[in-house]
């Protein structure tokens, strides 16, 4: 039972994580935009970035000198995404 412990406290780990960025629930069954938990709400900017980044793609075509004004990437912003989730679970532990 002693050798147990780290398995139950990874899989323990994972299914709190997994509880907390669940944002498919919250967009589900929440209507009210008042009361959606954090992760619906991030994924819901997120989703809106990515389709203006797409936008701006598409409207800026061959035209190097305006793609090269284009900062934001998808990944730049899926980077702070994470990281304005997980600072609330930082602060607790």
């Amino acid at each position: 039972m002693p050798l147990s412990r780290p398995v139950v406290a990874v899989v323990t780990l994972f299914n709190a994580v997994s509880h907390w960025n669940d944002w498919f629930t919250g967009a589900f069954f929440v209507r009210d935009a008042a009361l959606r938990p954090l992760s619906t709400i991030l994924q819901e900017m997120l989703a809106t970035a990515e389709a203006m980044r797409d936008t701006l793609n598409q409207a800026a075509g061959t035209n190097y000198e305006l793609l090269d004004k284009i900062q934001v990437t998808g990944n730049s912003m899926k980077m702070a995404t994470i990281m304005i989730v997980a600072t609330p679970m930082l602060r607790r532990g």
